[in-house]
């Protein structure tokens, strides 16, 4: 997508989103706010009074070389440039201090709002590469882009202020000045525009290949991915990869710079002769008796002030328009909605849990392939459900349906004969235990991955946690860890880190520290040994309690035990029954197991 905006369209952003910024700078704190502007105002008045005082002083010191009387007034002039000086240090240090709160507060602000907004929307929503690009837009230092506008806002109107006080010295002198120096200024505010909008239609337009780039740089930094990249050799390639892209932008960036860079050199060089000749005017006047000496002094200061003024308006002006750019795509992060169009309201309460799919079809968002056609199935509560498959035939997408992280492209499913579509999001998850197939290794205690299966009652009950561990059968392995239950695990804070068996088995009992109604696993014996498989099914027959389950494995002595097993394929249920019923029709699930019990003869 090109920012090829037309200047209406600038302008309606540039005022739009000031105010959304605005809004944010005063929702986060309006007292830090007022006490930056407050001070900047301060700031924007000092330089008009030093100048005029400077003027002033020259001629009151020109005047007591003839009249000793006016020696006192030097004494004035020179107190009024002490107490502007003090004044002067004392705001700039008052607005540094607020604004250095200030941006502190603001980046609070900001990431909590990305983060807030993130977790209120659906998993659907990150399958799609347009959101994650809107995603990293908003994350791209976003906070330090708003307050870099609020801070460059603030300089503005001080120079704005500046310039004014200052123009109105100038227009005693002479207001031909005025317009000549602003006849420069003008096409050089219109240059910087322009390339503001060029530096960020660039920016803009690199967000999927700097998520390439930073791919590339996690497959090399990362400790997942390492060994393999390693012994395949690859970061030759992927550094080239990285190289390319970066080499991309720097050849860009390089074509900016130097526009930039001959644009600044012949404005200051313009500038600079125009002062030139406007001195060698006011002097001619000063000799000439129309001009006192002290008009030279304003004239001189006023002149560098304002150069310096203008130019540096022009170029915060332009890095405003980027700065308010990359608040538009805070603003668009902000107003993204979700997905799913769940508004169910209603409280689950003594759910049984039991489940109804009718004529259930799903298709994920931006794709056209239905990944489930017309599935219809009743669990009953309390029934234990082993769903098996062809690799690709929808066994994860449907649990993760049953889960509620998805809604059916068509088709209803209904818990205790209420449509899921009806019922409050959260008090859906609050009845739903999971352990899912790509589960998370949390960097934490062993006792924290535990007790995240319901942190609100578990993260400060360190006694339930050992029992929900003793259920689980995992106590041997927590006691034996450096700290305990204690220990930090993972690599990336601590030094412990857990075989693929031990973090499977800190995933199930996380998911047993949830006092659900229905337990879902998706594969939960993939990283154990035949030893292990077997243990953690007995353990897990001990603490269903009766629970509705439901589970996806690919290991058939880890299905046989459950009431019935559904049997899909392309999508659709093709069989369902019990181990016996399924193996007397000779069908898919009898040639599956056929196929897995051959493979476990060969390693045997």
């Amino acid at each position: 997508m090109n920012r090829d905006f037309s200047q209406r369209q600038r302008f309606s952003i540039l005022i739009k989103n000031a105010l959304l910024i605005t809004g944010i700078a005063w929702r986060t704190s309006a007292i830090l706010f007022l006490s930056v502007i407050g001070f900047s105002l301060i700031l924007s008045f000092i330089p008009a009074i030093q100048v005029w005082v400077a003027r002033e002083l020259i001629n009151t010191v020109i005047a007591a070389l003839d009249d000793p009387d006016n020696q006192s007034k030097l004494i004035l002039w020179i107190g009024i440039s002490l107490g502007s000086a003090v004044l002067q240090a004392f705001a700039t240090l008052g607005r540094q201090y607020f604004m250095r709160r200030f941006d502190d507060m603001l980046r609070l602000k900001i990431s909590m709002d990305i983060m807030t907004h993130a977790a209120s929307l659906d998993v659907a929503m990150f399958d799609s590469g347009m959101f994650q690009d809107t995603l990293e837009r908003a994350r791209n230092n976003i906070a330090f882009r708003i307050a870099h506008f609020i801070d460059d806002s603030l300089r503005l109107l001080t120079f704005i202020l500046e310039t004014v006080a200052i123009v109105g010295l100038l227009v005693v002198i002479q207001p031909l000045i005025v317009l000549v120096m602003i006849g420069i200024t003008i096409p050089y505010g219109i240059f910087y525009w322009r390339q503001g909008k060029a530096a960020y239609a660039l920016e803009y337009n690199r967000v999927e290949k700097r998520r390439w780039m930073s791919y590339y740089t996690s497959l090399l930094l990362s400790r997942e991915s390492m060994t393999e990249v390693k012994l395949l050799n690859l970061p030759p390639h992927l550094i080239q990869q990285y190289e390319c892209l970066m080499h991309e932008f720097i050849n860009q960036d390089r074509k900016l710079y130097t526009r930039r860079f001959i644009g600044s050199f012949v404005f200051s060089i313009t500038f600079a002769i125009v002062i030139f000749f406007v001195m060698l005017w006011i002097i001619s006047q000063v000799l000439a008796g129309i001009l006192t000496v002290g008009d030279i002094a304003v004239y001189v200061g006023a002149a560098n002030r304002l150069r310096n003024n203008l130019e540096q308006s022009s170029q915060i002006f332009t890095g405003l328009l980027e700065d308010v750019l990359y608040a538009h795509d805070l603003a668009q992060f902000l107003e993204t909605k979700p997905i799913m169009e769940h508004e169910g309201t209603q409280t689950l309460t003594n759910v049984q849990g039991e489940i109804e799919l009718s004529n259930v079809t799903f298709k994920y968002p931006g794709t056209e392939k239905d990944v489930l056609q017309n599935v219809s199935l009743t669990i009953k509560p309390g029934e234990i459900i082993a769903i098996v498959g062809k690799n690709g035939a929808g066994k994860s997408t449907l649990v993760k349906l049953l889960a509620c992280l998805y809604q059916p492209t068509k088709g209803d499913i209904r818990l205790d004969g209420v449509s899921m579509r009806e019922i409050e999001l959260t008090s859906i998850y609050r009845q739903i235990a999971f352990m899912l197939q790509t589960y998370n290794r949390y960097e934490a205690t062993a006792a924290e991955n535990i007790a995240y299966g319901d942190w609100v009652k578990l993260l400060t009950q360190t006694d339930k946690v050992r029992d929900i561990a003793k259920d689980v059968g995992i106590t041997d392995f927590i006691d034996n860890l450096p700290q305990g239950y204690d220990t930090q695990l993972g690599r990336r804070f601590g030094d412990v880190d857990l075989s693929g068996g031990q973090w499977q088995k800190l995933a199930l009992a996380r998911a047993f520290a949830r006092e659900a109604s229905i337990v879902i696993l998706d594969e939960p014996s993939s990283s154990l040994d035949p030893m292990a498989e077997h243990q953690l099914i007995e353990q897990f027959r001990k603490l269903r309690n009766g629970r509705t389950t439901i589970m996806i494995s690919h290991r058939f002595s880890t299905v046989k035990g459950a009431d019935r097993i559904v049997v899909m394929d392309e999508g659709k249920i093709v069989e369902c029954g019990s181990h016996s019923e399924l193996m007397s029709q000779v069908g898919l699930y009898a040639e599956l197991y056929e196929l897995h019990r051959q493979h476990f003869d060969m390693e045997e």
